[in-house]
């Protein structure tokens, strides 16, 4: 009990040490740098009172209550208001589930960063804040969302193989249900459906978002590894792709989907307004990770590249040695990190941390 006791007074003297140091390297360096930061800190905290000031006593925020529904789902239908509460609802408990398992640590029980604490406090603080400032017949429903991303945190107490087989289960069927739940079938009825154009509002943002995003993670790892291919046509293909979408607005490729794209179809044959929206993201956004998944790939030393080789001694033509490391660091890390270090974890044969003498391997940037 000592030991532990000394151990975590050690860690913190550590962590004091390290924060002091940190300030006085960053922000009081020397005389300039201590004044642009007392500088700083005064105009933030001025900026901050005013908004402050101007938000609790002169906003009006009635209107935000008024035209909630609107603002949420549109023009959905009155009276089916809770088929997207379901789908909130379920987001929430997978969403507690898998912060929850991810936080754990197996074995060696709960470890939570200070980014994963304030990330945890801020999304159960979200819907409280805004039932408080509702008041109204929705303050229940909204309050439910941390009531259904608690049972998801409690939910990870089951055995490993349970909670990690409904976590998966959970979030592969996620979206099949959503699009079932919001569509619905039948004339009429509780379970009526719903056509598209009457889907808006955040409703209609979030999925756009969630559905692009999620389906672009795996196709932007194709057009990086055919960048690197050696065959011409596929090659000079995904360069063109890559170069032709990072070059143009998102805004011109939804106007060409939702727009242009009707007009060269055969008559009589139609796509649904947010399928064709939903493949301007894909489109868009596995560009950009193609360009991510391409720099990991060129920031892994030629050491490195040689041992993932050796690994598989016996792979096909068609088999890219980080082919499937490069898919698993596009699930472990975020759009904005570096996929080199995923990349560097995941595969079997690869040593993690460059070695001193290792040499870059030459990959074309084009």
């Amino acid at each position: 009990m000592s030991a532990d006791t000394s151990e975590r007074a050690e860690r913190r003297s550590r962590s004091a040490d390290a924060l002091a140091e940190w300030l006085k390297k960053n922000l009081f360096g020397n005389w300039l740098s201590a004044s642009l930061t007392v500088l700083a800190g005064l105009l933030v905290f001025f900026l901050l009172r005013g908004v402050g000031g101007w938000a609790v006593a002169e906003a009006d925020w009635t209107v935000i209550a008024r035209n909630l529904r609107l603002f949420l789902i549109g023009q959905y239908p009155p009276g089916l208001e809770w088929r997207p509460w379901v789908v909130v609802y379920l987001a929430a408990f997978l969403i507690g589930l898998t912060a929850a398992i991810r936080m754990r640590g197996g074995a060696r029980g709960w470890q939570l960063s200070s980014k994963a604490l304030a990330g945890s406090i801020t999304l159960l603080a979200l819907p409280l804040a805004l039932a408080a400032l509702l008041r109204g017949s929705t303050w229940g429903a909204i309050v439910s969302i941390d009531v259904a991303a608690i049972a998801g945190v409690a939910s990870s107490w089951a055995p490993n193989r349970v909670r990690s087989r409904l976590a998966v289960t959970g979030w592969l069927a996620f979206f099949p249900i959503t699009v079932l739940v919001l569509r619905g079938f039948g004339t009429d009825g509780f379970f009526a459906a719903v056509g598209t154009n009457l889907w808006s509002g955040l409703l209609l943002t979030l999925l756009l978002a969630s559905l692009g995003i999620v389906i672009s993670f795996p196709l932007g790892v194709l057009p990086a590894l055919g960048r690197q291919s050696k065959m011409p046509v596929i090659h000079n293909f995904c360069v063109f792709y890559i170069e032709l979408i990072r070059g143009v607005p998102l805004i011109t490729i939804l106007f060409m989907m939702q727009i242009m794209l009707p007009l060269f179809l055969p008559q009589g044959f139609s796509v649904d307004r947010i399928v064709r929206a939903i493949v301007g993201f894909v489109i868009f956004t596995a560009a950009y990770v193609a360009e991510n998944v391409r720099g990991g790939l060129q920031a892994i030393p030629r050491g490195q590249y040689e041992a993932g080789l050796r690994s598989r001694p016996h792979r096909g033509a068609n088999d890219h040695p980080y082919s499937a490391a490069t898919g698993h660091s596009l699930i472990d890390s975020g759009p904005g990190k570096s996929v080199h270090r995923s990349v560097q974890g995941h595969h079997p044969g690869v040593r993690c941390g460059p070695s001193r003498s290792a040499r870059h391997r030459p990959i074309s940037a084009s």
